[in-house]
């Protein structure tokens, strides 16, 4: 009963919004996102009725949409415990484990749902992108031939196949299936993304750029096109445009951590530690996809005067990586220099310190001042 009232509530207020003159339309603007206005009716709606599977399933959907994962995982367990028996459930839930990075428990959901139909197209992109991130790259080609086979016009066959063949080194076939994609569908942001980065690793620069303006074309709020755009900027020798764009890329997706990493590394290049230091601190519980940035964040805390933190942070990144040359060096440098400084004379070296950064600062200034 309270899924139909949601429903009701919903469809009318689509009929309302609609009316902005004298003509009545029912159908939604399609260039508003009503994700947050579906989203308050779902709760309304669910705190009538906690336990009604669909408009947790519902809820599940908006949330996964969202990129709020931990929420979705929490709706969708739900539903499957007041309802077992909808395979739907079972391959939403899969794919939110899967960009939980919790592959083998994607894997061991998928089973589940298969119980119900096993050549499905969802089911065999899933396993095949599940198979993709676990590296076992015939397992997934396996599954995206299966996709295939049941959708060949589809483009979300071609761009996973793209991605699998790119892991495989075959880059030909890589670029070929992103363009076949591309072909299918042109609004896609992800796809001109993958084959850009493609582009850019080879070194082809020019090529990646094509890509990205051509994504931007259609999604020119795209967080991640304008961040890969600033990436190549970067590669050029742009690196001020590139700052631009990755902050940019940060205002539209506050959750983009490789932009908010690479602003941090910028401020830091530029001597503004201070400035380096929150984004650094965002980042760092990425550290398996970022593995510098604990070593940044210890030599911002030296640089900010924070010293007891800069020594135990770097000391744990030699720990975990003895092979981090750059950290023992700095860790050995910074130890020596606390050493020599007494309680008496500290905040004498602190003012050194300071007057040092300022010194470099200033000729960095005026040697930019003199290119100019």
């Amino acid at each position: 009963m309270h899924l139909y009232r949601y429903i009701f509530i919903f469809i009318l207020f689509f009929s309302c919004a609609g009316k902005n003159d004298d003509t009545i339309r029912y159908l939604p603007d399609p260039d508003k996102d009503y994700t947050q206005i579906e989203l308050k009716l779902l709760e309304d709606a669910l705190a009538d009725d906690p336990d009604d599977d669909e408009l947790l399933y519902k809820r599940a959907k908006l949330y996964f949409k969202l990129k709020d994962l931990e929420k979705a995982l929490i709706d969708i367990s739900k539903a499957i415990d007041e309802n077992d028996d909808n395979e739907a459930y079972y391959l939403l839930k899969a794919k939110i484990l899967l960009g939980s990075q919790k592959y083998k428990e994607a894997l061991a959901t998928l089973q589940l749902a298969e119980k119900y139909e096993v050549d499905n197209l969802e089911l065999n992109l899933v396993r095949a992108e599940i198979y993709l991130n676990l590296k076992d790259y015939r397992l997934a080609l396996d599954k995206a031939h299966r996709a295939q086979r049941l959708m060949p016009s589809d483009y979300r066959v071609f761009h996973l196949k793209g991605k699998i063949y790119n892991a495989l080194n075959d880059t030909t076939r890589s670029i070929e299936n992103f363009k076949a994609a591309i072909m299918k569908r042109r609004d896609v942001p992800e796809t001109y993304q993958d084959l850009a980065e493609l582009y850019e690793n080879q070194g082809k620069l020019e090529s990646a750029m094509k890509e990205i303006i051509a994504g931007l074309s259609f999604n020119p709020q795209n967080a991640f096109l304008q961040f890969r755009k600033g990436s190549i900027y970067e590669k050029m020798g742009l690196k001020d445009s590139a700052k631009v764009l990755y902050q940019m890329a940060v205002d539209l997706d506050p959750s983009l951590f490789w932009a908010e990493y690479k602003l941090g590394v910028w401020y830091m290049d530029v001597g503004k530690y201070e400035a380096a230091e929150p984004y650094f601190q965002k980042v760092v519980k990425y550290t398996d996809q970022l593995p510098k940035a604990n070593y940044f964040l210890g030599l911002c805390y030296w640089y900010t005067g924070k010293y007891d933190y800069a020594v135990r942070l770097l000391e744990q990144v030699v720990k975990t990586d003895t092979s981090n040359h750059d950290a023992v060096f700095q860790l050995n440098k910074i130890k020596t220099k606390l050493r020599l400084v007494t309680d008496s004379n500290i905040t004498a070296f602190k003012r050194q310190d300071s007057l040092f950064k300022m010194r470099e600062l200033r000729r960095k200034k005026d040697s930019l001042q003199r290119n100019n």
